[in-house]
């Protein structure tokens, strides 16, 4: 619906009841409708000068704002072209003494009061009938609502506007309790480092400081994520633990079918010998000369190591004394594992056994003949 702001009065020029005894009807019309015309271009020229002089108004608002708005552009263009950025305008101690920055432009508020509204609009609102005096009722009322407001509300969206916003305000509040509440149901989760990507040349250039600096990092690396990440699991650690065990003494028996057969094939890679040879002797050295890694024994049955162990793999090594021992007798077939048997079979043949001791001589036989 339409709001007409300014109505130009009178809408109809013929529109109106002749007086009784006039003879003449149709000079009296003439002369109604030539007056209401006079009316109409009177009631033009009023709202015309109202036109004009809200243009006016607008005009000199618009031209004040223009002009203010141009000297904070010079003042700011003078500032620029005249700024030297070696020479320090402000010290710190002024800046920390100074006042916060405050506008000085003059906001528009209160735009829809009464003292605002237009002339146009405040005669049409003066022509428009009263409401019925329902408000002497309000007395008699028990729910103390205001009578005339069953009548005519003029706060009625105001206040539907205000509900709707206490109402989303409500439900963000809930919200905002239900999230917290769910928080704090769950527990709190650390914060995870993820893993470094696979970088071949960092691990060359560890190798290159030598096989224990690199093996040392590795374990400090292991460490670090170990507390960033939390423990490893069950199920990851327990290959891990069989593996770094596997020289220690354990029974076959106790591991899985997958586990078993893994360390099966890898106990056949290593560089084994027989169980009924000796080791060699570790090399002798002079007290100069630094002290080698004396070589580790697996505990394993039937399997013995050559190469040298670090002490930092945290295993127990069994040192070799440089006196070979006896030769252990064979073992049992039924005693041998699978892996051992075939080792045995692909390893080299065992050296000849040495010829016996010929038998003594029949003089060293005879025996000695008293005087």
């Amino acid at each position: 619906m339409p709001l007409v702001k300014r109505n130009i009065d009178p809408r109809h020029l013929c529109h109106t009841a002749l007086p009784r005894g006039i003879k003449n009807e149709l000079e009296c019309v003439t002369n109604i409708s030539l007056a209401n015309i006079i009316r109409q271009l009177s009631s033009l020229s009023k709202y015309a000068e109202d036109i004009f002089g809200e243009l006016f108004n607008e005009a000199h608002s618009f031209s004040f704002r223009v002009n203010s708005l141009q000297e904070r552009v010079d003042r700011l263009s003078v500032s620029v072209t005249q700024l030297d950025p070696k020479e320090e305008e402000l010290s710190l101690q002024d800046i920390t003494m100074r006042k916060a920055f405050r506008s000085s432009t003059i906001q528009d508020q209160q735009l829809f009061d009464r003292k605002t509204l237009p002339i146009p609009l405040q005669e049409t609102y003066d022509i428009c009938e009263q409401p019925p005096p329902l408000n002497i009722l309000t007395p008699y009322r028990d729910d103390g609502k205001e009578g005339l407001k069953f009548y005519t509300n003029p706060s009625y969206f105001f206040d539907l506007w205000k509900e709707k916003m206490l109402q989303d305000t409500e439900d963000k509040r809930k919200e905002k309790r239900k999230q917290k509440q769910k928080n704090l149901d769950r527990p709190h989760e650390p914060e995870k480092v993820p893993r470094a990507p696979h970088d071949r040349r960092r691990e060359w250039q560890k190798l290159a400081q030598g096989p224990e600096l690199a093996e040392d990092d590795a374990n400090l690396l292991h460490k670090h994520i170990e507390v960033a990440n939390g423990p490893a699991s069950h199920f990851e650690s327990r290959s891990q633990a069989y593996v770094d065990h596997i020289d220690g003494s354990y029974s076959l028996s106790a591991l899985p079918y997958s586990q078993m057969s893994e360390l099966l094939s890898r106990a056949e890679e290593r560089v084994l010998v027989r169980p009924h040879e000796p080791p060699p002797p570790p090399p002798m050295h002079g007290a100069a000369e630094a002290k080698p890694v004396p070589p580790c024994v697996s505990s394993t049955p039937g399997l013995v190591e050559n190469r040298p162990q670090s002490p930092a793999t945290g295993r127990t090594p069994v040192f070799v004394s440089p006196t070979p021992p006896p030769p252990p007798p064979p073992p049992l077939p039924s005693a041998l594992s699978t892996s051992s048997l075939r080792a045995a079979m692909t390893s080299t043949p065992p050296p000849p056994v040495p010829p016996p001791p010929p038998p003594p001589t029949a003089a060293l036989q005879a025996p000695a003949v008293p005087p």
